[in-house]
């Protein structure tokens, strides 16, 4: 199951509080569990209710400061487009 996950977000919230106010760790939990369970109705359904629309990833300036704070070295900028690509497709 472990190797299904999209990225190691460990959820430490080194990378909060976002400048654009996109909660990076529900977003990557939440793909994370999708890549997992495959269960595309609870997926879309925690996108959906769990986060704003300001928290989602199309809110993202792409400043990188998330990443500079990110101590699992996650290029979190690219999985969050990724992400948020997969997730609003649902």
């Amino acid at each position: 199951m472990n190797r299904r996950v999209y990225n190691k977000c460990t959820g430490c919230r080194y990378c909060m509080p976002c400048p654009a106010g996109v909660n990076i760790p529900t977003v990557f939990s939440i793909w994370n569990e999708y890549g997992q369970y495959k269960n595309a109705g609870h997926s879309k359904w925690h996108y959906e209710h769990d986060l704003t629309e300001e928290a989602r990833p199309v809110s993202c300036i792409e400043c990188g400061a998330c990443e500079d704070a990110c101590p699992q070295k996650i290029n979190i900028r690219v999985d969050l487009k990724v992400a948020g690509q997969v997730l609003g497709n649902l």
